[in-house]
């Protein structure tokens, strides 16, 4: 009779284990620290972490955890079905593109609950303590949400960028519910009409950078825009009918005869140009090469070409360069 061999891992130098499990898959390590309390403590605390940071998505009655690594590349990721909790799948690891199952459902997560929704959040807050990762990226796709789903719960509290689109109206108070609890420390961004009768205080978007896209900007008046505290502000094909070119100059003006150090950019895009811009008050001059570089990158793939627009001096030598065209 042939003995089954083992290899005792946990009984080596600590160096030598951690050597080990740094070569290990990102979903055998989450197994191995469910081991127990020690083989936590050991996976925390590898020199060599192989993620970079969780993304989450969520659809209509699903969310689903990417796990990002140190790359960019999209290791893999799990669903969490909030209509029935026997439809949890495991972890699909993807490899050049392809899911890689890795056969029986895990049923002895500890942050298994018989609510799909807790079990999500625990989910999330395990991955985030494992690997010191944040979640980077939240998208929320709110369309056809159930009517049990009166709020938004992306598995987290805080994450640096939230991206919310659709087709179907999103709803005021599930909106201020979100933002109420919800850090977002860099960027969100509306691609989704609003209710006709939206109206949220501007103090709920004072992020690093907001996006309003299509028809979610057509809630935006004058007092909505200047009460905006965010040092980014992107407003893309704005109803005409609430803001204009004589907005625009109106914000510019209040930054030209304030010491505001914070604001770094506005862009405001329309369908059709509504009106002749005039910023002759503020004494514009040409790009000057010596006074500031020619592109000033508004978005990873999007940079504003300044050579092709004027600038604008205040009194502390602060510079602004007004621009009506965008290059890639």
């Amino acid at each position: 009779m042939s003995s089954l061999s083992v290899f005792p891992i946990f009984k080596l130098p600590i160096l030598c284990i951690e050597c080990i499990l740094n070569q290990f898959e990102t979903y055998d390590k989450i197994n191995i620290s469910l081991l127990s309390k020690k083989c936590h403590w050991i996976l925390k605390r590898l020199a060599k972490p192989t993620l970079r940071c969780l993304k989450i998505k969520i659809e209509k009655n699903y969310a689903e955890v990417i796990f990002m690594l140190k790359t960019n590349q999209n290791y893999g990721s799990w669903i969490f079905d909030f209509g029935e909790l026997e439809k949890l799948t495991p972890i699909q690891h993807t490899i050049n593109g392809c899911n890689m199952d890795y056969g029986e459902h895990v049923r002895f997560y500890p942050f298994r609950f018989t609510d799909p929704q807790q079990t999500l959040n625990s989910a999330v807050s395990y991955f985030m303590d494992l690997f010191n990762v944040p979640v980077r990226y939240v998208s929320i796709a709110p369309d056809e949400f159930p009517q049990t789903r009166k709020l938004i719960f992306p598995g987290c509290n805080q994450c640096e960028e939230v991206w919310i689109t659709g087709k179907i109206p999103l709803k005021t108070n599930m909106l201020k519910h979100f933002l109420e609890n919800f850090k977002i420390t860099e960027r969100l961004s509306f691609y989704i009409p609003f209710e006709s009768d939206f109206y949220l205080d501007p103090v709920h978007f004072a992020k690093d950078e907001i996006h309003f896209l299509s028809s979610s900007a057509n809630w935006i008046t004058r007092d909505v825009l200047f009460n905006l505290k965010n040092p980014r502000i992107q407003l893309y094909e704005c109803d005409i009918s609430n803001l204009n070119v004589k907005d625009f100059e109106r914000f510019v003006d209040r930054w030209y005869h304030s010491n505001d150090t914070e604001f770094e950019i506005l862009v405001m895009k329309w369908s059709v140009f509504p009106g002749i811009l005039d910023i002759e008050r503020f004494n514009p001059m040409p790009w000057d090469k010596n006074k500031r570089s020619k592109k000033f990158q508004i978005y990873p793939d999007m940079k504003v070409n300044c050579s092709r627009g004027m600038d604008i001096e205040r009194s502390d030598g602060s510079l602004a360069t007004v621009s009506k065209r965008v290059d890639n």
